[in-house]
């Protein structure tokens, strides 16, 4: 009789029937009682997508003041209460080269124009001195050398890509990738298209970045190997990155307002690395002289990795822009 008495209700979320009454739906944990505002609208948004609660701000002081303090709390097992890293990681990335996006996009139409610019008096000089059939206007493009003068008199003429490709070099059987090199470079000459090509190898940095800190991350475990799971030192490295970022964030902010001098970017990398030894001396427990020899190490093995993999995000960017 008394079950009767009971009030059900049925969760708008789940459609599952409870108890009326409840502040948050026993099946799937939604607020019964919450109400669709814009407000709430938006701290949905903030906090599901970039998590920016109660949790950043706790996590920001120890990021930036206590070196490798965050990252050990975390591995102990303090999880709910600080930013996850790779949270904490994407946060900050994504507010990093938000910023600095728009300063690129100026400086991209200074490139471009600057090009236009210098071409056109080449233009000039040539025709005063009258030598336009024995001096042409050529480019190097990754060792290559495409003359402007040559591809524009073919494409006069009625010349298709291909033929224009293969006046330039290229062979008839060549493969895919050797014909989109062409392709682009005669693009880069015609178009004078630096800018959006220096805009495609920014906007590849990011994604190079997140690739290559598990790397990171892997080096730290070789000179740690008794320093916990592989998992340990990425948590650590995710830290790290955010560390820096949010550090150049700062930096790019207070260079906007006071147009700092360019010395400080001494300081800063000065900064960034003696925050590295820091972290990992709290981290691992281990001195200073240590932490740094390690860091030596690492760098230099980073660096291996990080030459071909610039070389190849470069190329990349060059057949795709």
């Amino acid at each position: 009789m008394e079950n009767q008495l009971i009030k059900q209700t049925t969760c708008l979320n789940c459609e599952e029937p409870h108890q009326e009454g409840f502040k948050f739906c026993p099946n799937c944990g939604q607020n019964t009682t919450d109400k669709l505002t814009v407000g709430v609208l938006f701290y949905n948004t903030i906090s599901n997508y970039i998590s920016f609660d109660a949790r950043f701000f706790k996590s920001f002081v120890p990021l930036m003041f206590l070196p490798g303090v965050l990252a050990k709390r975390f591995i102990e097992g303090k999880r709910l209460k600080y930013l996850h890293p790779t949270q904490m990681y994407l946060f900050v990335s994504v507010i990093f080269f938000f910023m600095i996006s728009f300063a690129l996009n100026d400086s991209v139409v200074e490139i471009d124009k600057s090009i236009k610019n210098s071409n056109t008096v080449i233009d000039e000089d040539v025709k005063l001195k009258k030598t336009e059939k024995n001096k042409e206007i050529k480019g190097v493009v990754f060792g290559k050398t495409f003359s402007e003068a040559k591809i524009d008199s073919l494409y006069k003429s009625g010349a298709s890509d291909q033929q224009v490709y293969q006046s330039l070099g290229m062979n008839k059987d060549a493969g895919f990738l050797t014909q989109r090199f062409y392709h682009q470079g005669v693009k880069l000459i015609r178009k004078k298209g630096v800018g959006a090509l220096v805009k495609t190898m920014y906007d590849s940095i990011p994604v190079s970045l997140f690739l290559l800190l598990p790397f990171f991350a892997l080096f730290l475990k070789l000179f740690h190997r008794k320093k916990g799971n592989y998992v340990n030192h990425l948590v650590f490295s995710f830290y790290y990155f955010s560390y820096v970022f949010t550090l150049l964030i700062l930096f790019y902010s207070l260079d906007f307002i006071f147009n700092l001098p360019s010395s400080f970017i001494k300081w800063l990398i000065l900064l960034i690395m003696l925050y590295l030894v820091l972290a990992l001396k709290q981290f691992y427990n281990q001195g200073v002289f240590k932490s740094i020899l390690k860091i030596i190490g690492i760098s230099f093995l980073f660096f291996i990795i990080l030459i071909p993999f610039t070389v190849f995000i470069t190329g990349i960017a060059f057949l795709t822009y």
